[in-house]
């Protein structure tokens, strides 16, 4: 944290720099040459003497003692996990980064059988050491899914748009999770918000602590405005300079972060996929172009590189131009302009496959509404995505606008939704021997708070408790590729076999129809997003025929990896997890003709050594896989019984246009050679 280095850095910039002496406008008392120490002012001078430092200096004080406080206590928690880590798991400091979470949590597991730290349970299981961590960041991520928390606002020319700064997160957690006189007491939400008598008075005590916070965050927000707008110029100012296209590069906003983000899911995982679908999503929002801004772009860059040019041919005949006021610093402008302007140029090459590049980014990120989906081409889709990826200049404009913003919407609009708070801290709380109490939706309970669309037997008519876009259900699917030694509740378990079941059966019925079988179309998309995903999926296709005749034979192209550190950023064990649905595709050869249990299991246990890459191919065919099954629900369910059969009639005689266009796409994508093959064969 900068703050401290901050405080004194603007201290002495503003007071102790005679700026008279750098631009030339005073005169040294010695005749050698300027330096940038005859600038400075003495002590006494440039802390006495400006009113501008009185008022600066005790809130530097302030803030200083503050983050001594902090950094003393946090270092004080610190020293005490690496006593732990020393003593109990027995790993030394040096080989921390050399262990994957897995392992811990395995050691960690391991104590709790041998000293029972929990005394309330024998054993602890993985998904109570994630309630343990992540029991507050369950509770913002349900939040933000059952839209409880105001982000979301309707402004009159922009329409709706999303705000959710770091300075509205902190407010929110200090108001409800994290700060004093929270709901919360440590481990557990007061007794008082689990009686719904209780729902009036704690909704208007609430509303009362937001408006007073807000209050509070009004009466500081042109010391914490100037503060963030310093923040923004030190902190992105020499990054502008060495990058000028900086501003116009992307990030995962704050909200998207949250939206995107499953339930038991550590920062380090979240973070891995986020990573792996940063540069699929940059392309997608570059192919959208405007001829207009386009046009004007060119017009812009061909002015200032006209100048420009004139300038750096003048100064190489003689550099004595840069005498001249100002030269340097329009030499340096025009060139920030230039590549500014680049940014809305689209590239001569660029190729328009939206659909395509939007799935590679749902591969990574999986989430996105439904009704997103064959829509990626349009604009309204790209700008709602937008939320969720967003500019770094509107991040950091959002930043430095978060102190004027955010006393408006703790007073005015926080408080008219306490009531949704209150009834979601009561009806989606459930307590855990050995944890406490934790938020309803971390449980992944299939039969709660899942959906049907999603293949879950969740409720259908209470659809207030069910998670929205599929979160249980896939936050469920990636929990158990993380942890393969969890062992589910017998609902959670029944609901995995089954897609296991469906993915199966999809994966042995690929020669009917496979443009519009969904574990085909999963795969094909998956096996076109790169070389390292192709070349896995052949090395499973290829490794799919020996495996029914050597079962502990080693993943066919598969080279093994060298571990050299870096391991603690590895999702789940290190030699990954056989329990994902592309162990469906060695069942094809393995069991073609078996059915039922066996046919399903057998190839599970028959890949022993898997990389660890594989957790994450798993998981975006896992994600495409669920998605594709949630289209063709809905589809299935919103189609009459007549044009199904009608369907069904005309399936090979005469196809409706939906899969002539598949089927044209497929043969667009073959090759030649291929092509003729399967034609002409």
């Amino acid at each position: 944290d900068n703050s401290c280095l901050q405080s004194y850095l603007e201290l002495f910039i503003f007071s102790c720099v005679d700026y008279g002496i750098i631009f030339g406008e005073k005169e040294v008392p010695h005749s050698s040459k300027t330096t940038f120490f005859d600038s400075f002012l003495p002590l006494k001078t440039c802390f006495f003497c400006y009113n501008f430092t009185i008022v600066c200096f005790p809130i530097a004080c302030i803030i200083f003692l503050w983050k001594s406080a902090r950094i003393a206590y946090n270092l004080y928690l610190y020293l005490d996990i690496k006593d732990f880590y020393l003593t109990a798991l027995k790993i030394k400091e040096e080989e921390i980064d050399n262990f994957t979470w897995h392992e811990i949590q395995h050691r960690l597991q391991a104590v709790q059988r041998e000293q029972q730290m929990c005394i309330h349970k024998q054993e602890l299981t993985e998904l109570d050491i994630y309630h343990r961590i992540l029991r507050y960041k369950n509770y913002m991520v349900a939040m933000i899914n059952k839209d409880i928390l105001p982000v979301k606002f309707t402004l009159p020319i922009f329409g709706e748009v999303i705000f959710f700064s770091k300075g509205l997160k902190w407010n929110y957690e200090q108001l409800l999770l994290l700060g004093y006189d929270t709901p919360f007491m440590q481990w557990s939400l007061k007794d008082e918000y689990k009686v719904f008598e209780n729902r009036t008075m704690l909704a208007n005590r609430l509303a009362s602590r937001s408006r007073w916070l807000g209050f509070v965050n009004l009466i500081l927000s042109p010391a914490i405005f100037i503060w963030q707008v310093l923040y923004s110029f030190l902190t992105y100012g020499e990054m502008v300079k060495r990058q000028p296209g900086f501003f116009g590069t992307r990030r995962w906003s704050q909200y998207g972060r949250l939206y995107l983000r499953h339930f038991n899911e550590l920062d380090h995982e979240l973070n891995a996929r986020l990573n792996r679908g940063y540069r699929p999503a940059a392309k997608y929002m570059t192919i959208f172009t405007s001829p207009k801004s386009e046009i004007i772009a060119r017009k812009v860059i061909f002015f200032c590189a006209a100048i420009l040019s004139v300038l750096l041919f003048c100064a190489v005949y003689n550099d004595a131009i840069f005498r001249i006021d100002h030269a340097l610093t329009l030499v340096t402008c025009l060139g920030g302009v230039i590549v500014a302007a680049q940014g809305f140029v689209p590239d001569e090459n660029l190729v328009f496959c939206p659909e395509k590049l939007f799935l590679a980014v749902l591969a990574q990120i999986h989430y996105m509404p439904h009704e997103w989906y064959g829509k990626s081409h349009t604009m309204k889709v790209r700008n709602e995505f937008g939320r969720l990826f967003q500019y770094k200049f509107s991040y950091v404009v959002m930043e430095m606008l978060s102190p004027l913003i955010c006393p408006f919407i703790l007073i005015f609009v926080l408080p008219n939704r306490m009531g949704k708070v209150i009834d979601f801290y009561r009806n989606f709380t459930v307590s855990v021997i050995g944890v406490g109490d934790v938020c309803s939706f971390a449980q992944m309970d299939i039969r709660k708070h899942g959906n049907p669309q999603w293949m879950s037997p969740g409720q259908k008519q209470h659809t207030g408790f069910q998670a929205q876009d599929g979160k249980t259900e896939l936050s469920l699917m990636h929990f158990t590729l993380t942890n393969p030694d969890w062992k589910p509740p017998t609902e959670s378990t029944a609901f995995i076999t089954n897609i296991r079941h469906r993915a199966t059966r999809d994966a042995h019925s690929l020669g009917v129809l496979p443009e519009i079988n969904p574990f085909y179309y999963s795969l094909y998309s998956l096996s076109s997003f790169g070389p390292e995903y192709s070349s896995l999926i052949g090395s499973l296709m290829q490794n799919s025929t020996t495996q029914s005749f050597y079962p502990n034979a080693p993943l066919a192209g598969a080279v093994k990896p060298i571990m050299r550190g870096g391991l603690s950023n590895v999702e789940g064990p290190i030699h990954g997890s056989n329990a994902g649905l592309l162990s469906s595709i060695p069942s094809v050869a393995g069991g073609s003709c078996g059915s039922g249990e066996s046919s399903i299991q057998a190839p599970l246990s028959s890949l022993p050594h898997l990389p660890a890459e594989l957790n994450a191919a798993n998981m975006s065919f896992g994600a495409l896989y669920m998605h594709q099954l949630r289209r063709s629900e809905t589809e299935q369910s919103n189609q009459p019984e007549q044009e199904l059969s009608h369907i069904a009639a005309n399936i090979l005689g005469n196809p409706p246009r939906e899969i002539q266009q598949i089927q044209e796409e497929h043969n667009e994508n073959t090759p030649l050679v291929d092509f003729l093959t399967e034609r002409y064969t």
